[in-house]
Parts: C-alpha cells; sequence; structure tokens
C-alpha cells in the first residue's frame, strides 16, 4: 500500500523559510515571500510554458545544483533550498536578457531589465522586432478565448506570430486579450478608425466586457455586455464566475420584467451623438489629438485614463487648445438646429483646460447662446481668464507645421 504524500512542504527560497502546498511554483512561492522574480512570459490566466526562461532560478538538494524556471517547475520535496538572485542566476539572466535584446533592441521593458542586468549592448546582433516570441497571445487565443485566431509559424529565426495565411482572420472576434497579455506592446488594437487602442477608454476603443454603465449609474452595480463578452462570443473564457467570491456571475441570466410601486417616473429622452467624421475637414479619425466633447469628457474625469490630467496623444500637455462649436449642428447638411447645450459645455471646457493647463484656449464660435441664469456671467468670467473668442465657423484642421513668423 502506497503512503500518501503530505499536502504541504517546507522549502527555503533566499533564506525565508516557507510552508507551501506540494506543486505551487517557485515563482508563486517567492510572491507569498514578496520577492519578485523577473518574468516576460507569465500570466495566471493561461498555462505556464517559461519560453522567455527570464525566471530562471538555482534550486538545490544536497550536492545537486540546477538551474530551472521558476514560472513552472513545481516544488514536490521538502528541504530545497532555492536561490532567486544569486551571481549564477544573473549572469544566466544577463545572458538571455542579451539574447532578447538581439532580437528586439527597441523594447523599453527590455531596455530595463538590461539596465538591472548590467546589460549594455547586445553581442549577437541587432534586430528591429518587438516580438520575442514568448507565445502569450497565442495560448491566450487558444485556452482562454478559444478560437484559435493566431498562431507560429516558420521556425527558427524566421519564426513568426500570425494568423493563417497571413490574412484577416474570420475567427477572431476583436477581443483584444492577445494585445492584452502582450508584455512588449507588439501587438496593438485599431477602432474602426485606426486608432490605437488605449485602456480601453470611450474614444479609444471598445468597452470592457463587464463594467458599470455609467459613472454615476443607478443601481450603481456592474452588468456583462453580452456583445463584448467572450464567454458569449466563443463559450471560452469564465475566469470571471472563477474569481467572483460572492459567485454573482450567471451566464444564465435572461431579462425578466418586475413590477416596482414607485411615486414619480422621470422620463428622459436622451440623445444621439454625431459622428464629426463625416466633416473630413476637421479630420476627426484621421488626427488623434481631433476629439468629441465625450471624449474630451473622459479624458478630464479623474477616473479617466490620464487620471483627469489634459494630455495630447504623445503624453505632453498641449500648448493651445481650439474648441469648434456648431460642429454638425446649425448646418443644412447635417442638422440644421441648435443644440442649446455646446455654448456652455464649450465654455466650461476653456475653463478647465485653463484651470488645469498653461495652453492657451481658443473657442471658435458662430453665435454664443448663453441662455441660462449665471451663463453671461461666466461667458466673461472666461474672458478675465484669458480664454479667446474668435466668431466665425472655422474652415478646416491640419497637421502642417506651424512657421514662426
Amino acid at each position: 500500500m502506497n503512503e500518501e504524500k503530505p499536502r504541504k512542504i517546507k522549502v527555503t527560497i533566499d533564506g525565508q523559510e516557507i510552508e507551501v502546498e506540494r506543486g505551487t511554483t517557485i515563482l508563486n512561492a517567492a510572491r507569498e515571500l514578496g520577492i519578485e522574480i523577473p518574468t516576460l512570459c507569465y500570466n495566471p490566466l493561461v498555462e505556464a510554458y517559461a519560453s522567455c526562461r527570464i525566471c530562471s532560478v538555482e534550486v538545490v538538494r544536497g550536492k545537486r545544483h540546477r538551474i530551472v524556471t521558476a514560472c513552472n517547475y513545481p516544488l514536490e520535496q521538502d528541504g530545497l533550498q532555492v536561490y532567486t538572485n544569486n551571481e549564477r542566476v544573473r549572469r544566466n539572466r544577463a545572458m538571455i536578457i542579451e539574447l532578447l535584446l538581439a532580437r528586439c533592441p527597441d523594447v523599453p521593458v527590455l531596455q530595463e531589465l538590461a539596465r538591472q542586468y548590467g546589460v549594455e549592448e547586445s553581442r549577437f546582433g541587432k534586430g528591429d522586432e518587438k516580438c520575442i516570441l514568448c507565445g502569450l497571445c497565442v495560448r491566450v487565443c487558444e485556452e482562454i478565448v478559444g478560437v484559435c485566431a493566431i498562431n507560429f509559424a516558420f521556425s527558427g529565426t524566421e519564426r513568426i506570430v500570425t494568423t493563417p495565411f497571413d490574412e484577416e482572420s474570420d475567427v477572431c472576434i476583436a477581443c483584444g486579450a492577445c494585445a492584452y497579455v502582450c508584455p512588449t506592446g507588439a501587438i496593438t488594437l485599431e477602432d474602426f478608425k485606426q486608432r490605437e487602442v488605449i485602456h480601453n477608454e470611450i474614444f479609444l476603443g471598445p468597452a470592457t466586457a463587464i463594467r458599470v454603465p455609467t459613472l454615476q449609474a443607478v443601481p450603481n452595480a456592474p452588468v456583462i455586455d453580452t456583445e463584448h463578452c467572450i464567454h458569449f462570443q466563443t463559450g471560452g473564457c469564465g475566469h470571471c464566475s472563477e474569481v467572483c467570491e460572492a459567485e454573482a456571475i450567471n451566464y444564465d441570466m435572461q431579462d425578466e420584467e418586475v413590477k416596482v410601486d414607485v411615486g414619480n417616473i422621470i422620463i428622459t429622452t436622451g440623445y444621439d451623438q454625431f459622428d464629426p467624421s463625416v466633416i473630413e475637414q476637421y479630420g476627426y479619425g484621421r488626427y488623434d489629438n481631433v476629439l468629441t466633447a465625450l471624449e474630451f469628457e473622459r479624458m478630464n474625469c479623474a477616473a479617466g485614463s490620464t487620471g483627469g490630467r489634459i494630455l495630447l496623444a504623445n503624453g505632453k500637455e498641449p500648448k493651445s487648445v481650439g474648441i469648434i462649436h456648431c460642429v454638425g449642428s446649425r448646418d443644412k447638411n447635417y442638422h440644421e438646429y441648435c443644440s442649446r447645450v455646446c455654448c456652455m459645455y464649450a465654455l466650461k471646457y476653456g475653463h478647465l483646460i485653463k484651470e488645469k493647463t498653461n495652453a492657451e484656449v481658443y473657442n471658435f464660435y458662430i453665435d454664443l447662446r448663453c441662455f441660462g441664469k449665471g451663463y453671461e456671467e461666466f461667458y466673461h468670467r472666461l474672458l478675465e481668464e484669458g480664454v479667446r473668442f474668435i466668431r466665425g465657423k472655422a474652415a478646416e484642421i491640419t497637421d502642417y507645421p506651424v512657421t514662426p513668423a
């Protein structure tokens, strides 16, 4: 009769003893102790393959010393000694980083690792790739999304990650999982206007699959958007139900009608957003720094991707900002009526830009319709703050460089 092995074992990592479940990887055991081991190819959502090998550590049992990869090496025996940052480990990592740097010399995360390990430049040539061939994108597409839209092609130095026959994939659902796990930024997403998607913001790409509908939603509860959710698209993923401690995820829930007693009913008609890309001379969708009012509102929000800072696409603060009024309204080609709200939110934006930046602010307007109590006074306040008002319909937005007079 075989004796059952104990579930817990004791190991020592960098001089610290820890008791862990048998089979726990060195990487996870080290993290429990607060010891960070560098890795570019590990993600807890997919099986660890140790393809980058930067997480190499030294394991000692008795007189036997071995270099192993921490992300997929299971701890099975009592008494193991693990060293995550000794001289032998650092030399090994430096060599691996040098090899990766030869392929991808301009990847910031590799450059930072090279500085940490004293690698000034690679002795093995210099490529121009951004992909380190870690395979995270391939594995997440297969294991989590379940569509296998991308995979490796060719072998050796010619190996690449691509779609079948290097053509647009019919099975890709544009979920963004591949870009999300990519450690080097080799994969980026673009929206329908070919703008790069960053942080899943309103104006930069699709919304996340689970979200609170709006910042002030009532009730303030997250919902699953079935149009973007991988599980509803392919039947894959499902990780949210695994990690939700309240067990609140129910994929089978259906819409239902509920009768409630209320004292008042508020009817809000809402509005449709105007797509300014049809007015081609304004360059919306072609120029990164041309935004709609709602897009700017999101950027200005403290919970947005910039933390409420007003920034250009290159991450720098603008030196000047132009606000164009009446785009798509009071125009026989689109809408002949006045929207009634844009004058005042344009003035609000001018005030906020002045408050948060040193930029010059220009309002290009046809007529100012400051119709409410205190609105005219607010307009005069902006004049005192230095916001400039230019009467006339803006003709065109270009990206031509400005030559000083």
